[in-house]
Parts: structure tokens; C-alpha cells; sequence
């Protein structure tokens, strides 16, 4: 593998490089040797100080949304300063777009055995888009969703406190409440989905001008 230095020669002089090496190759040959080495690109990207970093995020590239941690903690914020104000200690849970965990918070004092139902909540309200509050209303006995509840290995909750998050009207996610009645699970659960999800930030690099190629 040749060394930066060399590779620079042979953008310059490659005729005079085949003569220093002794490779006996040909102008062409040397050119196709050229744009095959792989530290090539990053010399390229040295020699262009018009390059800048920017920071985007998944709005403005146009791509599937994200719930990102800062989302989740700023949702789970919400919900808990609303569990406080009624005096109940929650586990409050958030999921992404996929339905896996991105965050989740016991309160002081919230019961153990909620941990598990507010991040399933969390999970059935996105995997339907719907509120679980009003999933249960049609998983009753009689009801078009009965029996709803033993699917997806057990993973669907159908009490109240679990709320998809949506952003431009599109689910990307959703928290789940639980540890107070199924109303205050509903209630803290609201709290934290007013919240805006704003998504994860990527930093890339563009060009303010078309870069110049040899």
C-alpha cells in the first residue's frame, strides 16, 4: 500500500512515479491504480476546505421519524411532573416507532409490578396506534378485539395509560402509564404525549460548491 505522500505523486507526476518505482507501467495503468487506492478519498476530503459539518435531524432529511432519548426524557418529564401533581407515583415508559424501549422511569414509591405494564403499554399502543384505554373498550366479551389481549406473546395490555406519539399527524412511537387507576393512568399518560418529538440529529458533511475531482 503506498504512503499519502506517494499517492500525491502519483496525482501530480504518475509518468515520473512509474520511472522512481521501476513498475514499467503504463500512464493509464497508473491512472487506474490511482483511483483505486483506498486512503485516496480521505485526501481528497483534506484539500477541501469548503467542506463544512452540519447538523440535520430526521425532519429535515426526509426519512422514517425517530423517537430519539431526548424526545423520551422530555415526554417522560412531562408525565412525571403530572403524576406528581395528583400525588400518585407512575411508571412511565416510552417506545419508538418499532415498539422497543428508548426510556423508562419508576417514580419513588411506584409499584414494582407496574414496570413491566407501563412498557407493554407502551408497546400495544404503538403496535395498534391506538389508545390502550380505548383498545379495551372493544377487547370486552362480545367486543370485535376480544381476546386481543393473548396475542403477540402476551405483550398486549388493554388497560388505560398507554398513548401513541405522533408527529405531522404520524405515530413514531408512544408512552405507557401505569400504577394509579386506569383515569390517572390515562391522565399522566396525556401529559407526556402533548410533548413535541422533534427526533434524533445526524451530523454530515456538504459542500457549499461542487468539489473539483482529477
Amino acid at each position: 500500500m503506498f504512503e499519502a505522500s506517494d499517492q500525491a505523486q502519483v496525482h501530480r507526476h504518475p509518468a515520473s512515479l512509474r520511472t522512481e518505482l521501476g513498475f514499467g507501467l503504463g500512464t493509464e495503468q497508473l491512472k487506474r491504480i490511482r483511483f483505486s487506492l483506498e486512503p485516496w478519498p480521505r485526501i481528497l476530503i483534506k484539500r477541501r476546505p469548503h467542506m463544512r459539518q452540519v447538523e440535520l435531524n430526521s425532519r429535515s432529511q426526509g426519512g422514517s421519524i425517530a423517537v430519539a432519548l431526548s424526545d423520551a426524557r422530555r415526554v417522560i418529564a412531562a408525565a412525571e411532573k403530572k403524576a406528581a401533581e395528583i400525588g400518585q407515583p407512575m411508571n412511565i415508559a416510552v417506545a419508538d416507532e418499532g415498539g422497543n424501549l428508548v426510556a423508562h422511569v419508576r417514580m419513588d414509591g411506584a409499584w414494582i409490578g407496574s414496570i413491566d405494564i407501563s412498557i407493554k403499554k407502551a408497546y400495544t399502543s404503538r403496535a395498534f396506534d391506538i389508545a390502550t384505554k380505548d383498545l379495551a373498550a372493544h377487547s370486552r366479551s362480545g367486543g370485535q378485539f376480544f381476546g386481543i389481549h393473548v396475542s403477540n406473546n402476551g405483550k398486549i395490555m388493554i388497560f388505560a395509560g398507554g398513548i401513541p406519539l405522533k408527529r405531522d399527524g404520524k405515530v413514531v412511537g408512544a408512552i405507557g402509564v401505569s400504577g394509579g387507576s386506569g383515569g390517572q393512568d390515562h391522565a399522566v399518560a396525556e401529559a407526556g404525549a402533548g410533548q413535541q418529538i422533534d427526533g434524533p440529529r445526524w451530523p454530515r458533511y456538504e459542500t457549499r460548491q461542487p468539489a473539483a475531482f482529477c
